[in-house]
């Protein structure tokens, strides 16, 4: 059988995927830990972790978003050998990713009980006040 990466290359890859994987195993943990920490409360407040989670999922997925680009556009011009290009993409998006998060921060804080019964409005009362909690 033909070999179709060499030893660097594979390294290479392998360098690449433990940071990717591990995000995503983290924030898949996210989930699970914060179902797992309120799943001894009741019924209502695994559902209301449950809502939350699929907004959570949203949010996080926003910021993965961000990260790929960003990675794309350091990789061209790293490849480009324009290091101080790579750079000055990785500080914007160091600055875009705090805004968008401090900017979502506050917009969930301000508007959790209207978006929460926007997104979820035919679930219990006790679901709902527990997905706001």
């Amino acid at each position: 059988m033909k070999r179709i990466m060499g030893i660097t290359d594979f390294k290479r890859v392998m360098n690449l995927f433990w940071p990717v994987f591990a995000e995503q195993v983290l924030g898949a943990a996210v989930g699970v830990i914060s179902t797992a920490m309120v799943s001894g409360l009741s019924g209502a407040a695994v559902a209301g972790v449950g809502l939350v989670s699929a907004l959570n999922f949203v949010v996080m997925n926003l910021f993965i978003a961000v990260s790929t680009g960003t990675t794309v556009m350091a990789a061209q011009y790293m490849g480009g050998h324009d290091i101080a290009a790579a750079r000055r993409a990785a500080r914007q998006s160091l600055a875009l990713v705090t805004y968008i998060g401090v900017t979502v921060g506050i917009l969930l804080l301000a508007f959790e009980r209207p978006l929460i019964e926007a997104l979820f409005g035919g679930a219990e009362r006790d679901v709902l006040d527990a997905a706001r909690v």
